[in-house]
C-alpha cells in the first residue's frame, strides 16, 4: 500500500537515508527499529512529505507522492503522529481533535465528524472525559492519545506513529499500545517507529531494522524476535 523504494534523503548536504526500501501492506502493522540516529524519524518525515525525497520513489497504492508537500500527502491519506506529540496546548481536547477534520468541516460534513469523534473516544475514553480541558494541561500519555486521535480524525489510509511511548510511564505505554492493537484489529494500516523493540515486535506483522540510514534486516516480527542478533542488540529495551 505505502511503499518507499530506494529512498535517499537528508538535511542540506548531510545524507541520512541511503537507499532504503520499505513496504507497508494494506491492513498490516509494520515496525521500524534501530538505534538512536539510525534514520527512523527521518524515514517517517519522508513518508509524510515533511522532508523531500532526494531520489527514489514514495507511493501510496502505486500513486507517486514524492515531490508533494506534506499537506498534499495528508490529503492522499497518510497521517503522521510525530515524535513529541505536538498538540495545540492552548486549544481544548475537542478543538484539537476537530483540527484533524478541518478539511471535511469546510464542506459542512458535521455528522461524519461527530461519528469520527465517537470512534476516537471509543479508542481513548480518557479524551472524552477531558474533552473541554486545555491540551497543554494533559499528562504526557493523554497528549499522546490526543495526537493519535487527531490523526485518526482525518480518516487516514495509513497512520505513521513515531515513538508513541516516548516519555511515558509503563502503564501509559500499555494503554497506548492497547489502542494500537485495537486499530490493528480494525484493519488500520500503520508504520510504527518505537524505542521499545520487544513491544513493537510483539504487536507488528512485519519489521525492518535500520542502521546508519540503511535497512540491514527485515522479516516477519516473529522471525526477528527469534533472531539472536536482534535479541542481543535490541530486545533488552522492552519496558
Amino acid at each position: 500500500m505505502l511503499t518507499l523504494t530506494d529512498i535517499h534523503a537528508g538535511y542540506g548536504r548531510t545524507s541520512v537515508l541511503n537507499g532504503i526500501s520499505i513496504n507497508v501492506p494494506r491492513g498490516q502493522l509494520v515496525c521500524l527499529i534501530g538505534s538512536n540516529g539510525a534514520g527512523k524519524t527521518t524515514t517517517m518525515r519522508v513518508a509524510s512529505g515533511m522532508l523531500p525525497v532526494q531520489s527514489g520513489r514514495l507511493a501510496l497504492e502505486q500513486q507517486p507522492l514524492d515531490g508533494l508537500a506534506a499537506h498534499h500527502v495528508q490529503r492522499h491519506g497518510v497521517s503522521h503522529v510525530p515524535e513529541g506529540r505536538r498538540v495545540f496546548p492552548s486549544l481544548s481536547v475537542l478543538d484539537n481533535l476537530e483540527v484533524g477534520a478541518y478539511r471535511r468541516a469546510r464542506f459542512g460534513l458535521r455528522a461524519k465528524i461527530d461519528d469520527d469523534l465517537d470512534r476516537v473516544f471509543g479508542y481513548f475514553p480518557r479524551l472524552k472525559e477531558r474533552r473541554q480541558q486545555l491540551a497543554g494541561t494533559l499528562s504526557g500519555g493523554e497528549q499522546q492519545m490526543l495526537a493519535m486521535g487527531r490523526a485518526l480524525m482525518s480518516r487516514p489510509r495509513v497512520l505513521l506513529l513515531d515513538e508513541p511511548s516516548m516519555g511515558l510511564s509503563p502503564k501509559l505505554v500499555d494503554d497506548v499500545f492497547a489502542a494500537i492493537c485495537e486499530l490493528r484489529s480494525a484493519g488500520m494500516t500503520m508504520l510504527l517507529v518505537e524505542q521499545f523493540a520487544a513491544t513493537a515486535l510483539g504487536v507488528a506483522d512485519y519489521a525492518y531494522v535500520m542502521e546508519n540510514g540503511r535497512i540491514v534486516l527485515h522479516g516477519t516480527a516473529q522471525q526477528l524476535k527469534g533472531d539472536p542478533a536482534i535479541r542481543d542488540a535490541y530486545l533488552g529495551k522492552a519496558h
